[in-house]
């Protein structure tokens, strides 16, 4: 269980260093005996209403004079969770935090700091929801009142501005974010913030990829970007939506929703995790626990056509759908497909990376092994001379190895082949 600190942290020396006012002195988050914050939720969870609400204004009473109370909100919720058993609907949770919000500003007004925390988790909900017209009127409010009694250069204003910064970019407000994003980069570096700067450095990753820019070589925030992206597609209603029509076999509505769904993610260069969850999700109508090949088969046609529509032909992002189906033609033996479908995953790689790319050289491998598989030798000896290359280009020593060793291999292959 989420157990909480029963302290205030100390504002020490190095609150000036991050530029923090004279108004921060109170500026630790509000933190509240574990004990009490589960006796609300056990409350809560049993439908007590008049008695939570109680200890909730307790609760507020006790962290009157704090600056915020953002990682207490997160701890309610938690325990809120644990009360009710471990699992609790989105609506529940939206509920929940819209009440202790609108009880917040009752008791403690509606500009008061502890109310900014409040409208922040309303706010975390509604984005979870899409609707993002909601979050942005909750943030910007979270915003304006932490500004207006902490400072602009408070690290709690700066923080919620930060996040309002992201919500804009997720809304293609990109403009609005840069200008947000360009103050509080200023004013991290005035204050050598090294928190803040690396929080900017992901904002202006984020920005990038919405205008379709990425690093020569995929930085590790852009790759935890298109993964949170990915994820966030995955648990959306626009999944849950795609998944019904596809399960009640309205193929017309499924293309029309997947093609919905993948908007968003024009800028991933992978999306094989929803593609994993489509192919795992879909109700086969089988006895067994294996899926009919034929329908198996037709689902992952769909998916590659549809994401064809969605995205283009030669997105990176395709080439996660081709390795689908390789994979599906390959345990079935049929090398001849598979390979046609390997090829096809290599020529989209090679479109959007050229030869800087590792899983080129992986995919090419594969390749080569489906191709000789197949009959083809000459192809293969083809594919593999062309993999030693890019693996020259890559000083990538340990597959350059393995992919001479196959060379030699396969060359003797085909001269035996010749004899015979």
């Amino acid at each position: 269980m989420f157990l909480l600190v029963s302290c205030l942290l100390f504002v020490s020396a190095s609150s000036a260093a991050n530029g923090e006012t004279s108004k921060d002195g109170a500026r630790a988050s509000a933190v509240v005996d574990a004990g009490v914050l589960k006796k609300w939720a056990e409350l809560s969870a049993a439908n007590q209403q008049e008695k939570a609400d109680a200890e909730w204004r307790n609760i507020l009473q006790t962290c009157g004079k704090a600056s915020d109370m953002d990682a207490l909100m997160e701890s309610a919720i938690s325990e809120y969770r644990f009360a009710c058993g471990g699992i609790v609907k989105p609506a529940a949770r939206f509920a929940l935090v819209k009440h202790l919000d609108e009880l917040t500003e009752k008791v403690l007004g509606s500009s008061h700091l502890l109310a900014a925390s409040t409208m922040g988790s309303v706010a975390d909900e509604s984005e979870k929801a899409n609707d993002f017209a909601t979050a942005l009127k909750l943030r910007r409010q979270a915003a304006e009142i932490r500004e207006r009694q902490l400072g602009a250069e408070s690290e709690v204003a700066l923080r919620t501005k930060d996040r309002l910064a992201r919500l804009l970019i997720e809304m293609g407000k990109n403009s609005d974010a840069q200008a947000i994003i360009a103050k509080n980069a200023a004013v991290y570096k005035r204050q050598r913030n090294t928190d803040g700067l690396e929080r900017i450095t992901i904002l202006r990753s984020r920005l990038n990829i919405a205008a379709g820019k990425r690093s020569e070589a995929t930085t590790g925030y852009e790759s935890a970007i298109d993964d949170e992206l990915v994820r966030k597609a995955m648990m959306s209603k626009d999944f849950e939506h795609w998944l019904a029509a596809y399960n009640r076999g309205d193929m017309k509505a499924a293309e029309t929703l997947w093609i919905k769904l993948l908007q968003p993610l024009k800028n991933c260069q992978e999306i094989m995790p929803l593609l994993t969850r489509a192919r795992e999700s879909a109700d086969w109508n089988s006895p067994g626990l294996e899926a009919p090949d034929a329908k198996f088969l037709q689902l992952l046609l769909n998916l590659q056509n549809w994401s064809v529509k969605a995205l283009g032909a030669n997105h990176s992002a395709l080439s996660t759908s081709c390795r689908q189906l390789a994979d599906y033609y390959s345990y079935r033996k049929k090398h001849k497909e598979s390979a046609f479908w390997w090829q096809k995953k290599v020529d989209v790689l090679k479109h959007n990376f050229g030869l800087k790319d590792h899983d080129t050289i992986f995919s090419m491998r594969y390749l080569a092994k489906e191709y000789e598989a197949s009959g083809n030798i000459d192809a293969a000896i083809r594919v593999d001379r062309e993999a030693i290359e890019v693996c020259k280009f890559n000083h990538n020593t340990l597959e350059l190895q393995h992919n001479e060793q196959e060379l030699k291999r396969l060359d003797h292959a085909q001269r035996k082949h010749a004899k015979q």
